[in-house]
C-alpha cells in the first residue's frame, strides 16, 4: 500500500448502511469504468462464485483466452466448462510477440457454430493470462471479440485482476495507445464489456474486489448473492478501512507512473536471466518473471510436476519463494486421469513498491546457481491429494533423496552462508571467511533499497545502511543452525532497520548507486542480535 492508502484507512465511515466509505468507492468505480451498477466482494474469487452461479448452468460452455485455476474451478462447479481458445502464439515460451494473451477469434467463431449461441454463459477475456506468463491482451483483440460477441448476442466478461499491467502494456507496444492517457484506455476496455470482475488484491493493492455490471437486469440476478455470500451491499465483506484503501488505490491504478515500476523490474529480472542462459518466458509480461521449468528441467517427466520441483529447489538455495504454474495447478480428470499443463512455469511475483533492484539481483545470482546444479534437482510426488483445488494445500514429497544431495551441494559452495561475494570483490578485498557466523569478515555492506544498486550483489544481507551491521538474512547464515526466518514478501526476508538515514525505494532498475559503508568486524551486540534472529 502506498502511504496515502493508509492513511485512507484512518477516515473509513463504519456504518453499516447508506455509509460514506462505501460511496466513494462506488463512485470511484463508476468513474474509471462508466458502469452505474457495482457489487462489492471479499476478494476476486468471490466475484467468480456470483457470476459463475448467476451466469453458468448445466452443460454450458464458457470460452476464454485461458483459464484461471479459480475461475475453472467456479465454472465446473456450477455445471459448466471452459474453452480455451488463446491465439496460437500465445503458448510459444519465446518470442517477440507483444500480446501473447489474445483471443483467437475465428475460434470463438467456430465454437459458436458448433454448440450454438444459446450454449455460450459468457466469453471471459482475462487482462493478463495468469498461468501462461502473464502475458497481455492487445485493445484490437478486444474490439474484435466484442464484435464477435455483439454478432451472436453474448455477453463479454472481463477479469481486470492484472489489469494494472495491461495498461502499462497497452501504452506502450500498442500504437493505438500511445497517446492516450491511462484513464481513457481504461475506459476504452470498461466500453467493450458487460461485465468487470476483478481481486482487489492486484487492482487497487488492498484486500477485497468487486464486480462492475452494465445491465440492470444482470445486476438484480446477482445482487441477492452478494448478502447471501458476502455481506451487505456496502461492504460486501471488506473491512471499511480495505475499501477506503481500494478506493486510493484504483485511483493510483491511473498513474502512469505506479503502474509502470512492476513491468520494468520484471522485464529486467527477464532480460538478465535471459542473457545468461537460464530459460524465461519471453517477451515480459506482467505479474512476474517466468522461469520455464520443462527448459530448466528437461530431465524431471512433467508428470512429476516439474514447476513444483524447481519452486522447492529454489527455496533450498536461496529463501525465495516462488509459485508454481503447471501441471500441479490443474484439476484431475473425472476418470482420475491427469492432463498435463500447456506450460510448466515457476513465477516470481514481483508486486509494485515492494522490492528493490538488489534483492531481485539476489534472486538472480541463486537462479544462476541452481541453473548450473539442475541435474541434482528431481521430481514430487503427491502424498496428500485434495480433490478441489489442490494446488493451495495438498501436500508433496520428493521421488528420491534429491533434496539432500542439492543441500549437499549448496554448503560445499557456500558453507553454512546465503552470502556469496562475487570473484571481483573477493579478489579486490581479499574477503574471508569469518567461522563463527559464516559471513565473510570485512565484507562491504550491500544497499538493499534506495537506487537499488548493491556493491556485492547476491549477497542475501540486510544492511543497515545508517551504518549499522549487515545481518545474514537466513537462520543457516549463523553458526550454521536453525532454519530460514519466516519469509517475508516472496520469501526474503529483507530490510534495512529503522532510522533517519534509511533508503528510500527504487524508482527505475536503470539507476544505481552504491552504499559504500564497511562492516571490518561484528560488536558484540550485532552477534547476540544475529543469534537472536537465528532462533526464531
Amino acid at each position: 500500500m502506498s502511504d496515502r492508502q493508509v492513511a485512507a484507512m484512518m477516515v473509513a465511515d463504519d456504518s453499516y448502511a447508506g455509509s460514506a466509505t462505501y460511496t466513494r468507492l462506488e463512485t470511484r468505480l463508476r468513474e474509471i469504468f462508466g458502469m452505474e451498477f457495482i457489487l462489492p466482494a471479499h476478494q476476486g474469487r468471490a466475484c467468480e462464485n456470483i457470476v459463475s452461479q448467476v451466469m453458468v448452468t448445466p452443460g454450458s460452455i464458457v470460452p476464454m483466452n485461458y483459464h484461471f485455476t479459480t475461475t475453472k474451478a467456479h465454472i465446473v462447479l456450477n455445471g459448466g466448462s471452459v474453452e480455451e481458445i488463446i491465439h496460437a502464439r500465445g503458448l510459444e515460451v519465446t518470442s517477440d510477440e507483444p500480446f501473447k494473451g489474445d483471443m483467437d477469434v475465428a475460434a470463438l467463431e467456430r465454437l459458436v457454430a458448433e454448440h450454438g449461441a444459446e450454449r455460450i454463459a459468457f466469453v471471459r477475456v482475462e487482462a493478463g493470462t495468469n498461468l501462461i506468463g502473464g502475458q497481455p491482451v492487445s485493445l484490437a483483440n478486444l474490439q474484435e471479440v466484442r464484435a464477435a460477441c455483439d454478432r451472436h448476442g453474448l455477453t463479454l466478461v472481463y477479469d481486470a485482476s492484472l489489469m494494472a499491467d495491461n495498461l502499462y502494456f497497452l501504452k506502450t507496444r500498442e500504437a493505438a495507445c500511445r497517446d492516450l492517457s491511462i484513464r481513457e484506455i481504461t475506459r476504452k476496455i470498461a466500453d467493450l464489456c458487460d461485465v468487470i470482475y476483478f481481486s482487489a488484491r492486484k487492482l487497487g493493492c488492498a484486500r477485497g474486489g468487486a464486480i462492475c455490471v452494465r445491465d440492470e437486469a444482470l445486476y438484480n440476478r446477482m445482487r441477492g448473492l452478494v448478502p447471501l455470500y458476502e455481506g451487505f451491499l456496502t461492504y460486501g465483506g471488506m473491512s471499511v478501512r480495505e475499501i477506503e484503501a481500494l478506493t486510493v488505490g484504483l485511483d493510483e491504478t491511473m498513474d502512469e507512473d505506479m503502474i509502470s515500476q512492476g513491468p520494468q523490474f520484471i522485464a529486467y529480472m527477464v532480460d538478465e536471466l535471459d542473457r545468461r542462459g537460464i530459460p524465461v518466458i519471453t517477451p515480459a509480461g506482467g505479474l512476474g518473471c517466468h522461469i520455464d521449468a520443462m527448459r530448466f528441467l528437461d530431465h524431471v517427466p512433467q508428470p512429476q510436476y516439474s514447476a513444483g520441483a524447481l519452486a522447492s529447489a529454489l527455496y533450498i538455495a536461496s529463501g525465495v519463494r516462488g509459485m508454481e504454474r503447471g501441471t500441479m495447478s490443474e484439476q484431475r480428470a473425472p476418470d482420475g486421469t491427469e492432463p498435463l499443463a500447456n506450460m510448466e512455469l515457476v513465477r516470481l511475483a514481483m508486486p509494485r513498491r515492494v522490492f528493490t533492484l538488489s534483492q531481485v539481483k539476489y534472486a538472480i545470482d541463486r537462479i544462476d546457481w541452481l541453473w548450473q546444479n539442475r541435474r541434482l534437482v528431481g521430481g514430487l510426488t503427491f502424498v496428500e491429494e485434495p480433490e478441489i483445488l489442490r494446488f493451495f494445500y495438498g501436500r508433496l514429497a520428493p521421488v528420491s533423496d534429491w533434496q539432500q544431495k542439492l543441500v549437499a551441494k549448496f554448503r560445499a559452495d557456500f558453507g553454512d552462508s546465503l552470502w556469496r561475494a562475487p570473484a571481483s570483490v573477493r579478489r579486490k578485498t581479499g574477503v574471508r571467511r569469518d567461522a563463527r557466523c559464516g559471513r565473510a569478515a570485512g565484507a562491504p555492506a550491500a544497499r538493499l533499497s534506495g537506487q537499488g544498486g548493491s556493491q556485492a550483489e547476491g549477497q542475501g544481507r540486510s544492511p543497515g545502511c545508517d551504518g549499522s551491521e549487515a545481518l545474514p538474512l537466513t537462520g543457516q547464515g549463523c553458526q550454521g543452525r536453525g532454519p530460514p526466518l519466516p519469509a517475508a514478501r516472496g520469501g526474503v526476508k529483507v530490510g534495512p532497520p529503522a532510522g533517519r538515514n534509511r533508503c528510500n525505494a527504487s524508482r527505475s532498475p536503470s539507476r544505481t548507486s552504491f552504499c559504500r559503508r564497511s562492516t571490518p568486524s561484528w560488536s558484540a551486540r550485532a552477534r547476540r542480535t544475529a543469534r537472536r534472529r537465528c532462533a526464531i
